[in-house]
């Protein structure tokens, strides 16, 4: 009897913009699997606060599989209407 494993899946989602000081966390988890991010880390899931386009290649035995998300930190603008007048 041969079992057959499924290939792995990975989806991080659409990208993410979100204001300064927040952040997301990237899920790439699948069952038995191993990660390889963009950023060196080695875990499921990972908590990204900084602009950048991250990735993910998540492996099985020898199945692959491979995702991107751009995540864009906004940071806010100072808005100055000048010195009160009345």
């Amino acid at each position: 009897m041969v079992n057959v494993a499924p290939a792995p899946f990975v989806d991080l989602g659409a990208d993410q913009s979100f204001c300064n000081g927040g952040s997301v966390v990237l899920d790439a988890s699948w069952p038995a699997a191993s990660y390889l991010w963009s950023n060196g880390a080695v875990t499921p899931t990972i908590t990204a606060s900084t602009s950048a386009t991250y990735s993910v290649i998540v492996t099985v035995g020898n199945c692959v599989a491979y995702d991107t998300v751009v995540v864009n930190v906004i940071t806010p603008l100072l808005v100055d209407l000048g010195p009160d007048v009345s």
